[in-house]
């Protein structure tokens, strides 16, 4: 896509971030599981580019439009002068809706990476379900309920799965480390821009995007951002940039550790693709 002229460095570096985010790569190795992220995102990222797009080609085509219709007479010029005086109506309107835009950017991508973790980490016990071993039991007209084995250890891993997830993004790792052997992050700072990922989700699901006390409690480090309670935080692209560049990262190195490790398929993300997973999602099996 090409950059406005009248954008800064620091502006074009921003967009350039946000771009190699969302171009899927077709040469990049990954899961089921891991691709089916990658779909998710790109649809959400991508239709947000697409409409940026219309409001462009809608203003372009309105000054065009105005300035051939302003050479027929002095009486025209007069007429059109005012749409000539706002080159970015279309633009201006959409910027209105900013932090509604926002906030379906934000709930999309962290949704797709919680789906995601939590898909990943059921393919890991589908192909070692010892892992399911715990003190926990099960009432046996729970069991009598299955008449194959195979059937009771799905219904357990789901029940595993769900449980993990509703326990949140620190439960979940806290699993994937003591239970798989995996460090989800490679240092603290994946971590905290996660955590901030995450959090960012859960006051715009719960609080309207309000900072509140709880969201600093579990925020320790802000990397830099500027959180304050009771104020509400607009994510804008240079903050969802960066912190869905982290996203992705965490994903893509989860996927080798845990696909290595467990045995689970993985394929280049243009062979899912081409292989019909993208015309009814979820396709891939793992």
């Amino acid at each position: 896509m090409p950059f406005d002229d009248d954008l800064s460095t620091e502006e074009r570096d921003t967009y350039k971030l946000f771009l190699s985010a969302i171009t899927p790569r077709g040469d990049r190795i990954c899961s089921a599981a891991l691709y089916r992220f990658f779909v998710d995102y790109y649809d959400a990222a991508n239709f947000f580019m697409f409409v940026i797009k219309l409001v462009g080609q809608a203003d372009e085509g309105r000054m065009r439009a105005a300035k051939a219709l302003s050479t027929i007479s002095p009486e025209d010029a007069e007429r059109y002068k005012k749409t000539l005086e706002k080159p970015n109506l279309v633009l201006n309107q959409l910027s209105r809706f900013s932090s509604h835009q926002s906030k379906n950017m934000v709930l999309s991508a962290t949704n797709s990476f919680l789906c995601y973790y939590s898909e990943i980490i059921q393919a890991a016990i589908n192909k070692r379900p010892e892992l399911l071993k715990s003190s926990q039991t099960i009432r046996l007209d729970e069991v009598l309920a299955f008449k194959r084995y195979s059937d009771i250890v799905s219904y357990l891993v789901d029940k595993r799965i769900n449980s993990l997830s509703y326990g949140g993004i620190l439960q979940m790792e806290e699993y994937m480390r003591d239970r798989l052997g995996i460090e989800t992050f490679k240092d603290d700072d994946q971590k905290h821009l996660l955590l901030i990922f995450i959090e960012l989700r859960n006051i715009l699901t719960h609080n309207r995007g309000v900072v509140n006390d709880l969201f600093l409690s579990r925020v320790k480090n802000h990397m830099g951002f500027k959180f304050r309670s009771g104020k509400q935080f607009h994510c804008d692209l240079d903050v969802f940039a960066r912190l869905s560049k982290n996203c992705i990262d965490v994903a893509c190195d989860i996927d080798k550790g845990v696909c290595e490790k467990f045995g689970i398929q993985r394929k280049r993300y243009a062979t899912w693709s081409t292989a019909g997973a993208n015309k009814k999602r979820p396709a891939p099996t793992t």
